[in-house]
């Protein structure tokens, strides 16, 4: 299905919800796919929110090109996977499982699910390794207050609670996916990852968490890359 209109992502995902069903998966692109821009992005639901995540990998040429709006799933009824040796399998799945649980990373309220990805800013930046206007820079004055721990403890100070992340799929155990709310307590953007803040952050000298997620939820509302899109915004530092 082909749209010629300029509706944005998340005015378009209810509709497709309305029209096909809650249960259903959905991946395409947006208004930036269908002219296929180069800095554009593969779209897909996350769970049954009609919020509109970004790939990394810019393949437009791969959905807008072929003049292909959206893959429509529903997983209702599906046959699933055949698991050829269940004991072998939930053996391996608990161990897994286990491990994941009780490390200081990817435990419930470890770092990943307290700061997400997020959490990267800090440590990358103390390593001299975060991207900062663009790339002449490892360093960013402002990383403290982009990182995850700036987005947890601002989302303590407007909600008034701690607010932990969740899964972004089904089944996933680190739930990693944060939550981004405004000033008025309302969610702006779902999630806010390590590279859309260094991309539009860092890469750009923005520190205002407010002014990256916007910049986020615009991406998202218009099919772009988050990643492909901040780096040329970050073009006015000429490399040395």
């Amino acid at each position: 299905m082909l749209s010629n209109t300029r509706q944005r992502l998340y005015d378009v995902f209810p509709k497709l919800y309305q029209r096909f069903g809650e249960r259903i998966s959905i991946a395409g692109c947006g208004i930036a796919g269908e002219r296929g821009y180069c800095n554009s992005g593969v779209v897909f639901n996350d769970n049954a929110n009609a919020r509109a995540a970004i790939q990394d990998a810019a393949v437009w040429f791969s959905v807008g090109s072929k003049r292909l709006k959206f893959i429509i799933i529903d997983r209702e009824g599906a046959p699933g996977t055949a698991i050829a040796d269940t004991t072998l399998f939930d053996q391996g799945r608990k161990k897994l499982l286990d491990a994941l649980q009780t490390h200081a990373v990817t435990k419930p309220k470890g770092a990943l699910n307290t700061y997400g990805t997020d959490v990267l800013i800090n440590i990358l930046n103390e390593a001299g390794g975060l991207p900062t206007r663009n790339f002449t820079s490892g360093r960013f004055e402002g990383a403290g207050k982009i990182a995850g721990e700036a987005v947890f403890a601002g989302n303590k100070e407007r909600l008034g609670k701690e607010v932990y992340n969740h899964a972004c799929s089904p089944g996933c155990v680190i739930q990693c996916s944060n939550t981004y709310y405004g000033k008025d307590g309302k969610e702006i953007v779902s999630c806010l990852e390590y590279e859309s803040a260094w991309s539009l952050g860092a890469n750009c000298a923005i520190d205002d968490l407010d002014d990256i997620a916007e910049l986020v939820r615009l991406c998202n509302a218009y099919g772009l890359d988050t990643i492909e899109t901040g780096l040329p915004s970050g073009w006015r530092w000429p490399p040395a």
